[in-house]
């Protein structure tokens, strides 16, 4: 493989990729959007169908536990944009639910551990014994937000939006951040090609066709794992839907 590096077709291709990386590159980064991101995490504490705990009961206020589920929730906005409260609908703001119950001991506002910009105004307010909502005046880029409650049954964050995305866990992947995946892996093909030509106009004679397969095969493999990064979550955790 011999490159003629005075060519102009060779020039104008390079540039034609590069210009549009570039170009890609600042879109994505002065896009503005609005994208607040839940993370849940639980430790079941207690369980009637545990072994260790048979024949042992809870009771709350009176009333038989049949579970009980310790949850760290995290909320983060993500985006570009300040998030505020009006930016989500009246008939559904953002929300924390249960399947089952809170267990409130003395105040709904004890479930607050963290906010990381005090001046947010945070604030919780138990609707029901199922509902949670949470009040916050705004939510600059990168200002999270972090609960820990106790609960019975399974648990999620509510809400709708707008003009954006509230995204937790059980959502595809690419809904989220399928096109950076495909805008980066773009640039590292991009930038991977140039410096293995680069390479071939260095090398003795000898290896050059060591080389050009060499860079065959890895172009080839490289889209090969971009396409399955695509099309598959990132983790068990980080299945991410939208709401």
């Amino acid at each position: 493989m011999t490159i003629n590096w005075n060519s102009s077709i060779l020039w104008g291709v390079i540039g034609l990729f590069g210009g549009f990386a570039i170009s890609t590159f600042y879109y994505y980064l002065g896009k503005k959007t609005r994208i607040i991101v839940d993370y849940i995490y639980c430790q079941e504490l207690f369980s009637k169908n545990m072994s260790f705990f048979k024949g042992l009961s809870l009771k709350f206020n009176g009333a038989p536990v049949p579970d009980l589920v310790s949850s760290t929730v995290e909320i983060k906005n993500v985006g570009t944009e300040t998030v505020e409260s009006t930016d989500f609908a009246k008939l559904s703001p953002l929300c924390i639910k249960t399947s089952g119950k809170f267990l409130v001991f003395n105040s709904v506002n004890s479930f607050l551990k963290y906010v990381s910009n005090p001046a947010c105004g945070v604030q919780l307010i138990l609707l029901d014994e199922q509902t949670i909502k949470i009040v916050f005046d705004f939510l600059k880029k990168g200002d999270k937000i972090e609960l820990s409650v106790l609960h019975t049954g399974s648990i999620d964050v509510t809400g709708n939006m707008k003009a954006g995305q509230l995204i937790g866990i059980d959502v595809p992947v690419d809904k989220f951040r399928g096109s950076q995946i495909a805008v980066v892996s773009f640039v590292i093909w991009l930038v991977s090609w140039i410096v293995l030509l680069l390479i071939t106009e260095i090398v003795p004679e000898p290896y050059k066709t060591i080389i050009d397969n060499f860079c065959t095969g890895w172009l080839l493999l490289f889209f090969i794992i971009t396409f399955y990064v695509m099309r598959i979550p990132l983790s068990n955790k980080t299945n991410f839907k939208e709401r």
